[in-house]
């Protein structure tokens, strides 16, 4: 859900994609189904939910069996940014807008303390 919405993010960036509702390091089932209604919603918000391919169940979760839905979703995001904005991977800062979002959630959150830095987030 998380590169999902960084995508869209980068296609449609007034848009307002609320990256800071995701959960950065998801654990569970129920985690990654949460950001996969949050990609869901934005879709349906941006107008561009018609033919997209978000089984949410089968991504969420995860394993062999979740490959097709997740090809499928993932071509789809493709031909929408070679349709919509075929330049946009030279000049988006995902690393940025994600520890932009991150602030946000730590700010408005009364648990935003545990929200620190994990060594898979920081860049050596």
């Amino acid at each position: 859900g998380v590169a999902h919405l960084q995508i869209l993010d980068a296609v449609w960036p007034r848009s307002k994609v609320p990256l800071h509702r995701l959960n950065f390091h998801p654990r569970t089932k129920d985690d990654r189904e949460r950001n996969l209604r949050v990609v869901r919603q934005t879709l349906q918000r941006l107008r561009v939910v018609e033919d997209a391919p978000l089984d949410v169940e089968p991504i969420a979760r995860g394993g062999p069996q979740s490959f097709t839905a997740c090809n499928d979703i993932l071509r789809w995001l493709h031909a929408v940014v070679q349709r919509n904005c075929p330049a946009v991977t030279r000049r988006y800062d995902a690393h940025g807008r994600r520890r932009q979002a991150q602030t946000r959630q730590s700010r408005s959150s009364p648990m935003g303390a545990g929200l620190k830095d994990s060594p898979s987030d920081r860049w050596y």
